[in-house]
């Protein structure tokens, strides 16, 4: 009620205020004016409100947009970045697989490299040893020392007993051989298993004798072939066997050695053939000897010895002398005493008109086989062979 009668008052004040200044008349077109005024605000009210409401809509749209500008960047920019990504990570892939492949490659040509390498020195080594290249097994030949203990076929042996001289499978049976006793030993051996092919020049082949066999002096032999000698043996007081080929045998042969033998005197190592039996072993070859323990060893030793004992310096003639000694402290007589009188090669070659001048004391010389027959020497008998040499001109 209040607030009616207060908008009242007010309505009545604008009234007088408007009929005071337009008078009577004119009050309805002022009102009517003044309500179009009014109803014009309102409108332009309305129309700033709608305006406005356009423009905070547009402002909204634009910034919607702007946003969906912005995130479609972002978007684009992430997913440049994700691409820029993915291509450095593949180049990064790319660059190790490449650097992994010239590793692989700079580790075959490496391969490669030491392969042929190996291949040349193969071919180095083949080339030095004298391979034989049209050998059946296609091996490349060895220039070594080979021990022939597995390659041994047979052994012959002969003993002597009361200077009798008799080979072991011919002896009585029941007979006893005295400790210490003289022996002749052939042994021969054979290319078993193919241990002696693809040989080439400077090869040796060698062989330990077992120690029940005392090899008194040293001794050495002429290997032949059809008549012709290839090679020589030597054997030490130790009872090592060795044997070398003349040169270019090898080479001739093809490398490969089919059979050969070896032969020595020695005596029963007495310190063997104390219990009776005695079983003595030459590779795989076994020879046994019945031994008699109470018999007083025989001695049937002999010492050879070679010297230059002359020298003319006008005709440049060397004098050799050979002795053989029977020693006193045998106790049996030497049969069938035989001395092979051989030069080395290095010796030869410096040499010429061997064999002149020949004086032996006792038997015969063959000069063209440098063996001295003596026959049997007694115990303390001494005997000599004198013979000359010309040195050539250098």
């Amino acid at each position: 009620m209040k607030r009616a009668g207060k908008v009242f008052l007010a309505l009545a004040l604008v009234l007088a205020m408007l009929w005071t200044s337009t008078g009577t008349s004119n009050v309805p077109g002022v009102l009517a004016e003044n309500v179009a005024s009014m109803q014009s605000a309102k409108d332009n009210k309305e129309a700033v409100k709608a305006t406005t409401e356009e423009t905070t809509m547009e402002t909204k749209e634009k910034s919607t947009t702007a946003s969906k500008a912005e995130q479609e960047t972002t978007a684009k920019k992430e997913e440049t970045t994700t691409q820029e990504a993915a291509t450095e990570a593949e180049t990064k892939k790319e660059e190790a697989a490449t650097r992994e492949k010239k590793a692989e490659s700079t580790t075959a040509a490496k391969k490669k490299t030491a392969k042929s390498k190996i291949a040349t020195q193969d071919a180095a080594e083949a080339a030095t040893k004298g391979s034989d290249s049209n050998s059946s097994n296609q091996n490349i030949a060895r220039a070594a020392k080979i021990d022939i203990a597995k390659c041994i076929t047979a052994v012959d042996m002969s003993v002597t007993i009361n200077g009798k001289k008799t080979a072991l499978d011919d002896l009585p049976a029941g007979t006893l051989v005295p400790r210490g006793a003289p022996v002749s030993i052939t042994v021969k051996y054979d290319n078993v298993d193919h241990a002696l092919e693809n040989l080439s020049e400077g090869t040796v082949l060698h062989y330990q004798l077992p120690e029940q066999i005392e090899i008194v002096a040293a001794q050495q032999g002429d290997l032949t072939e059809e008549g012709k000698v290839v090679g020589k043996f030597t054997i030490s007081k130790k009872g090592l066997v060795e044997i070398t080929f003349t040169e270019g045998y090898l080479t001739d042969c093809g490398g490969k050695i089919e059979q050969g033998s070896f032969w020595l005197n020695g005596n029963f190592n007495k310190e063997f053939g104390g219990k009776g039996q005695e079983t003595i072993i030459f590779g795989p070859v076994k020879k046994t000897i019945h031994f008699d323990p109470k018999l007083e060893e025989d001695k049937t030793n002999l010492n050879v010895t070679k010297k230059i004992t002359g020298f003319d310096a006008k005709t440049q003639k060397l004098t050799y002398t050979i002795t053989v000694t029977a020693p006193a402290d045998n106790t049996q007589t030497v049969k069938d005493v035989k001395v092979t009188d051989v030069f080395a090669d290095n010796s030869l070659k410096m040499l010429e008109n061997l064999y002149k001048d020949i004086n032996a004391s006792k038997g015969t010389f063959d000069a063209k086989t440098g063996i001295w027959t003596i026959g049997d020497m007694e115990k303390g008998e001494i005997q000599t062979l004198t013979y000359s040499v010309k040195i050539k001109n250098s």
